[in-house]
């Protein structure tokens, strides 16, 4: 193992998966190419549609705590010897409105809690789980530090409300043993709407979650599923595959914008919930090759994408943000560079990115919502995290 990385995580148990091109490699070829024919055009219907309105994040209800996590982020990553200019911007991007707190700035300590950890996969995950693991350096590295995990096992091929019942049921299952037992939720891609459904149609879970953390989230669901769902429910959904089994055939339709919005209008989240938003934004010369055509047909909704979803459908209403990720949609959450090395070098040649550090920085802030700030004696390095 290279020193890159074994700083940013890797250990063997995990780190290389063996590739073959199978039918589920050939399902997201074709899905890739109905993408770029983009044979659907979703028809107008206005009786339908969710009135939405877009605003500044200052003129919303969520709050802005960029500069908070690009200091303890920095920290990660100077703490660990990743490369990075001064604050971090190659790696965690810097928007408007974002404080100006700098890498050393601040006497805040973020102590680890050791909260379980439940983490979402996101659409198709299933399907690909033994040839790459959602978060697989990051969660091995937190694991290091003490903290338990369970991923949850959703259909990679099923709705959000099929997916909720999963995730119901994992919950309720690990509180029969320890009725006071709280998990702080990592949900990634679809994953984070999957759980969003769970936590408003199952409410009796809530008391069980402590925080969630969203990576890349269709929280909004995405104009890519909108362009696709109709021809993909009639042929793509419908292909058989062991390792990732047909069910409800709405694993696409679910992502779709209007269906997402309706959701969200009609399912309030509970407010007793801490939410934390990482968006992933991608520079142009950030999306692998395989992403790119994706994300140039997403560029003619907005160029500001991760190759799946725009920037401001990917926050958590109520959420607090924490920064914008310079990785396209697999970067950010997929360990490509890792388990598989031949693709990496290919056609996920853009997958290089400090999961590890992005993970435990959102995770101790998570676990800190007070940000207790040390008064008595001033902490210097990486004193100020390491408790």
């Amino acid at each position: 193992m290279n020193v890159k990385a074994a700083r940013l995580g890797a250990r063997s148990n995990w780190y290389f998966k063996p590739y073959t091109m199978n039918i589920r490699d050939w399902l997201n070829v074709a899905l890739f190419s109905l993408l770029l024919t983009g044979c659907s055009t979703p028809s107008a219907s206005p009786a339908n549609l969710t009135p939405t309105v877009s605003v500044p994040v200052a003129l919303s209800n969520v709050k802005d705590e960029r500069g908070q996590f690009r200091n303890l982020f920095c920290q990660l990553i100077h703490r660990d010897g990743i490369k990075s200019n001064e604050d971090c911007t190659d790696w965690l991007r810097r928007l408007k409105g974002e404080d100006n707190s700098g890498p050393d700035e601040g006497n805040t300590e973020y102590p680890l809690q050791k909260t379980p950890l439940l983490i979402i996969p996101g659409i198709f995950g299933e399907c690909v789980q033994d040839q790459v693991t959602v978060l697989g350096d990051a969660i091995s590295h937190l694991t290091r530090l003490g903290y338990q995990s369970t991923t949850v096992a959703v259909k990679g091929r099923a709705s959000d409300i099929v997916n909720a019942r999963i995730i119901r049921d994992t919950i309720i299952s690990a509180a029969r043993t320890n009725p006071k037992k709280r998990f702080l939720v990592i949900a990634y891609s679809k994953g984070v709407s999957d759980f969003l459904t769970a936590l408003t149609l199952y409410p009796e879970i809530q008391p069980h979650i402590s925080a969630v953390i969203s990576l890349a989230g269709a929280v909004n669901g995405t104009p890519l599923a909108d362009q696709i769902s109709r021809p993909y429910t009639k042929i793509l959904s419908r292909l058989p595959d062991e390792h990732c089994p047909v069910t409800d055939h709405n694993e696409i339709t679910s992502l779709t914008r209007n269906i997402r919005l309706s959701w969200l209008a009609s399912h309030p989240l509970p407010v007793n919930i801490p939410y934390y938003s990482i968006v992933a934004l991608p520079e142009l010369q950030s999306v692998s090759a395989i992403l790119l055509p994706i994300y140039l047909q997403l560029a003619a909704s907005d160029p500001n994408n991760d190759s799946q979803v725009i920037h401001y459908d990917a926050i958590i209403p109520g959420s607090t943000l924490l920064g914008y990720a310079n990785a396209d949609h697999w970067a950010i959450a997929l360990p490509f560079e890792f388990q598989q090395p031949a693709l990496a070098a290919t056609l996920v040649n853009r997958n290089h990115f400090p999961r590890v550090q992005l993970l435990e920085a959102a995770v101790r802030i998570a676990e800190n919502p007070a940000h207790a700030v040390i008064k008595s004696k001033p902490l210097t390095g990486s004193q100020k995290i390491l408790r």
